[in-house]
């Protein structure tokens, strides 16, 4: 999984593998309109994650088996 903004200012449009994200039955790539360049978050307190944790979250969790 890679999750990066399309308004990063460090990275040109050709940096974005959206091709490669669409071939690759593995990869996933999850690419805003924003969020800069380490700017994915929500609200900063105890009872919510962060958004970028929830999107790696959900991207992991049907991988696991629970009933173990």
């Amino acid at each position: 999984m890679l999750i990066t903004a399309l308004d990063d200012p460090f990275l040109s449009d050709k940096c974005y593998p959206f091709l490669e994200a669409k071939n690759h039955p593995h990869f996933d790539l999850l690419a805003t309109k924003y969020g800069g360049h380490v700017g994915f978050n929500c609200r900063f307190n105890k009872v919510h994650n962060l958004w970028c944790e929830q999107q790696v979250l959900g991207f992991i969790k049907p991988h696991f088996n629970h009933s173990q």
